[in-house]
Order: C-alpha cells, then sequence, then structure tokens
C-alpha cells in the first residue's frame, strides 16, 4: 500500500511538471506567433507608405489572423491553467491524506507574510503568472479590433471625441465578439471528461486516516505553483 501511494504521488508531480512545460512552451509559441502577426501589419504599413500601395485586403487578412491567434492564446492559456490547477488540487489532498504536513511540499506555505510585500522592489508577492498570462492573452484582442477600425475611413475620425467613440465601440465589440467565441470554443474545444470522477475536494485539516501518523514517503520537488 506504500509504495502505491508513493508512486501515485509521484505520478501526480510528474504530471503536474509535465503540464507544467507544456505551458511554458506553448504559450512562447502563442507570443512569437501574435508578435509575428503585429510585425507583419507593420510592415504592410510600411509598404503602402513607401511603396504608395493599396494593401487594405492584406492588412484585413492579418488583422483577422491576429484577432483569432490571440483569442486562440488566451483559451489555450485558460485550458493549461485548468488542468495545471487540476493536478495541484489532487496533490495537496494526496498530502493532507497521506502525509504529515512535517513531509508535505505543495499543501504548505513557508512565512506566507513576511515575503508578500507588493510594494517593495526587492520583496516577492503573491501574484500567479499564470493568470497574467490568462489577462495578457485576452488583452491582446483588443488591439485588432483598433487596427480593423483604423483600416476604414470614418467622417471626423480625428477629431477628439469621434476616436474617443470609435475606440469605446470597438472595445465593446470585441468584448461581446469574444465571449461569443469563448461560448463556441466551449462546445469545440473542452476535452471529453465525462469518465473522470468529480472528486469535488474540500478543505481537508486532519488526514483521513482516523488521525494516526501515515507513514512518510519522499517528496518530488520542481517549480512553482499557480
Amino acid at each position: 500500500m506504500k509504495n502505491e501511494t508513493e508512486k501515485r504521488y509521484k505520478y501526480l508531480v510528474n504530471a503536474r511538471n509535465y503540464h507544467y512545460t507544456q505551458f511554458n512552451v506553448w504559450m512562447g509559441f502563442f507570443i512569437v506567433i501574435v508578435g509575428a502577426s503585429f510585425f507583419a501589419y507593420g510592415k504592410l504599413m510600411e509598404m503602402e507608405i513607401n511603396q504608395n500601395r493599396d494593401l487594405f485586403f492584406e492588412k484585413i487578412i492579418v488583422i483577422a489572423l491576429g484577432y483569432f491567434i490571440s483569442l486562440l492564446f488566451h483559451l489555450s492559456s485558460k485550458g493549461y491553467y485548468y488542468w495545471i490547477t487540476n493536478f495541484i488540487n489532487l496533490i495537496m489532498d494526496h498530502e493532507k491524506s497521506n502525509m504529515n504536513e512535517d513531509y508535505s511540499v505543495y499543501s504548505v506555505f513557508a512565512n506566507k507574510k513576511t515575503n508578500n510585500n507588493y510594494f517593495k522592489l526587492t520583496s516577492g508577492a503573491n501574484i500567479s503568472t499564470s493568470k497574467i498570462v490568462c489577462l495578457l492573452s485576452y488583452l491582446l484582442t483588443f488591439p485588432w479590433g483598433i487596427l480593423l477600425v483604423r483600416s476604414f475611413e470614418f467622417p471626423y475620425q480625428h477629431l477628439p471625441l469621434c476616436s474617443f467613440f470609435l475606440i469605446t465601440t470597438v472595445i465593446t465589440f470585441v468584448f461581446w465578439a469574444n465571449s461569443l467565441f469563448i461560448l463556441i470554443a466551449k462546445c469545440i474545444f473542452s476535452s471529453y471528461l465525462d469518465k473522470h470522477l468529480d472528486l469535488e475536494i474540500q478543505d481537508k485539516k486532519e488526514p483521513r486516516n482516523g488521525g494516526k501518523q501515515p507513514e512518510q514517503s519522499s517528496s518530488p520537488l520542481t517549480g512553482d505553483t499557480p
């Protein structure tokens, strides 16, 4: 039984670490692709100016691709965050159920308050990088909407009030477009989990072994929690 418990713990940690590695790889991939899309749009603008060419259709293609890639970036970051937190919860549940807190790694935290200062430049703070990536990827969808509007000519668009109205309209439109696309993506891109049991893990302050001291196992470590 002890060997099976240790194996499960190692499998959980390895699964969690694997998803962290994949998260870093794919987020870097999307950042490069989104950056390349902005670069392509800039090159088209430069060609229009230097060569006096009308590249309206090409710019619309780049804007559309850039928008959908940015939105897929957001969905992908949310998907990986979903799976990473799943394995973190399973690891923490395993530790609280089978290990004493002196041997736990993921279900304990050292000095929560003393190393948590949001304004001191040389101190750490409780900020999730995964959540920042989710926010950043979502915000990247809005510049494409603004670039789309700027590709068309509108009366009085250079007036400050008109520009403010256009930007506000674009932000509202992109927000609802994102919401609609996310609803569609929920039906198309969701993982099939019907055969997975929902453990509905609750916070456990005491081990499930009737208060007995559990046998300890080694704790593989790597990375940081989301």
